[in-house]
C-alpha cells in the first residue's frame, strides 16, 4: 500500500514506483496546480494534460484513489490493463473532461466513485465561449462518463455527483446486473430509463439534490432487492401504481419532494420498517396504508395532512410516530391498538388539540412529548400506561422544528 497525500510540492515521484509490481492500494492527491514531475526514466510521467500511462504497470491493484492536478483532463487508454482493480476513486479531479472507453475491460472493478468532476475552464470542443467568472466555469462544464461504463458487469457500488453535463442516465444502465448500491447527487436528470428495471441487484438508491428528478417509471417496481429508496430535494409529484411491487423495500425517505398522493398499491409494501416523508404536499394516506404490517418508524412533517385514517390502528409493530409541520388537529382513536408503540412525539402542528384515549393500554409506551399552540385535552388514562417514564406536554407560540 503506497498513499502520496498532499503531493502538490512534490517535484518528482518515486523512482521505483512503477516498478513496484506487486502494489495493490495507490493514492495519489494533489490538491494544487501541476508542476512537471520526471519519473524514473527520461521524465515526463505526470505532465499536463494525462497521466503517465506508466500507472497501468502496476497490473496487481485492487485500489487505486487519484486526485490529479487540476490541468490533468485524462486517464490513460491503457487504465483498461488493470485487470484486478476493484476499487476506483477519481472524485475532485477537477480536470478531468473524459474517461477513456477501455475503462470498460476493467472486469473486476467493484466500486466507482466520480464525484465532483469539474472541469476549471469550458473545453472548446463543448462550442461554448470561455468565462472569465470562476464559479461559471465551474457550474457550466463537467465531466461526461463514457456509455463503455455500462459494461462493467462486476460493479457493485456506483457513486455519481455533480455532472453538470449528465442530462440523462443511458438506455444501457441496466446492464449493470451486479449493482447493489447507487448514490447520485447534483445531477441534471429528470427520469429514469425503462432499463432501470433489470438492475436485479439493486439495494440501495439515493437521488440527492437532483432538483430536476420528477419521474420513476412504472418498470421501478421489478427490482425484488431494492431495501433502501432515499431522495432528498427533487421533483416526484407522483408514484407509479408498480411501487407496489418492491417486495424487499425496508426504507423509504422522501423529503422536499411535490409528492401529491400515495398509490393504493402503497399498502403491498409488507418488508416496510421505516418511513419518512419530510416536507411533501401529500394530505392524506389511503385506507391500504393500515397493511404496513412491518412498520416500525413513522416520520411524517406534511404540511396538508389534517388527519390520520382509522387503518393507523392496524400498524401492529409501530415503536416510534413523529408527526411535526403539519395541520393535524388530532390522533385517531384507533392509537390504542398500537400495542408495540414506544414513542409518541407531535411537534410544530398549530392547530392539534387532543389526544384521544386508549394511550392507557399501550404496554410498551415509554415516551409521550407534545409540543403544540393550543391547549391540548389530556386522556386520564394516560397515567395508566405501565412504562410510561417520559411525559411533555409543551405549550409554545413557535413549537421546536424537527431537523
Amino acid at each position: 500500500r503506497l498513499a502520496l497525500t498532499r503531493c502538490q510540492d512534490a517535484r518528482t515521484l518515486p523512482a521505483g514506483l512503477w516498478g513496484a509490481t506487486q502494489l495493490e492500494n495507490l493514492s495519489i492527491t494533489c490538491a494544487a496546480p501541476s508542476r512537471r514531475v520526471t519519473g524514473p526514466d527520461e521524465g515526463g510521467h505526470w505532465v499536463s494534460g494525462t497521466l503517465p500511462s506508466e500507472l497501468c504497470l502496476l497490473t496487481n491493484l485492487r485500489t487505486l484513489h487519484l486526485q490529479p492536478p487540476p490541468d490533468t483532463t485524462a486517464l490513460p487508454a491503457e487504465i483498461g490493463s488493470l485487470k484486478l482493480l476493484e476499487h476506483l476513486d477519481i472524485s475532485y479531479s477537477e480536470g478531468m473532461v473524459d474517461l477513456p472507453a477501455e475503462i470498460g475491460d476493467l472486469s473486476s472493478l467493484q466500486r466507482l466513485f466520480l464525484n465532483h468532476l469539474v472541469v476549471s475552464s469550458l473545453p472548446s470542443e463543448l462550442g461554448a465561449e470561455q468565462s472569465q467568472d470562476s464559479e461559471t466555469r465551474r457550474i457550466g462544464a463537467a465531466f461526461l462518463p463514457p456509455e463503455e461504463l455500462t459494461q462493467l458487469s462486476s460493479l457493485t457500488e456506483l457513486h455519481l455527483s455533480t455532472l453538470p453535463l449528465l442530462l440523462d442516465l443511458p438506455a444501457s444502465f441496466g446492464n449493470f446486473r451486479s449493482l447493489k448500491k447507487l448514490y447520485c447527487a447534483n445531477l441534471c436528470i429528470t427520469e429514469l430509463p425503462a432499463s432501470f428495471g433489470s438492475l436485479a441487484a439493486l439495494e440501495e438508491l439515493t437521488f440527492q439534490q437532483c432538483r430536476d428528478f420528477a419521474t420513476i417509471p412504472p418498470e421501478f417496481g421489478q427490482l425484488p432487492r431494492l431495501r433502501y429508496f432515499r431522495a432528498y430535494i427533487c421533483k416526484i409529484a407522483s408514484l407509479p401504481p408498480e411501487f407496489g411491487n418492491l417486495a424487499a423495500l425496508e426504507e423509504l425517505n422522501i423529503r422536499e419532494a411535490p409528492l401529491a398522493a400515495l398509490p393504493a398499491e402503497f399498502g403491498n409494501l409488507t418488508a416496510l420498517k421505516k418511513l419518512t416523508l419530510s416536507r411533501v404536499p401529500v394530505p392524506y394516506f389511503p385506507p391500504e396504508f393500515g397493511s404496513l404490517q412491518s412498520l416500525e418508524h413513522l416520520n411524517l412533517q406534511l404540511p396538508a395532512l389534517q388527519r390520520l385514517p382509522d387503518e393507523f390502528g392496524n400498524l401492529a409493530n409501530l415503536r416510534l410516530l413523529c408527526v411535526s409541520g403539519s395541520d393535524l388537529t388530532e390522533l385517531p382513536p384507533t392509537i390504542g391498538s398500537l400495542e408495540q408503540l414506544e414513542q409518541l412525539r407531535v411537534k410544530s402542528c398549530p392547530k392539534f388539540a387532543l389526544i384521544p384515549s386508549g394511550l392507557g393500554l399501550l404496554t410498551k409506551l415509554r415516551s409521550v412529548e407534545v409540543f403544540c399552540a393550543l391547549p391540548v385535552a389530556l386522556p386520564p388514562d394516560v397515567f395508566d400506561a405501565p412504562t410510561l417514564t417520559d411525559l411533555t406536554i409543551h405549550r409554545h407560540e413557535q413549537a421546536p422544528q424537527d431537523d
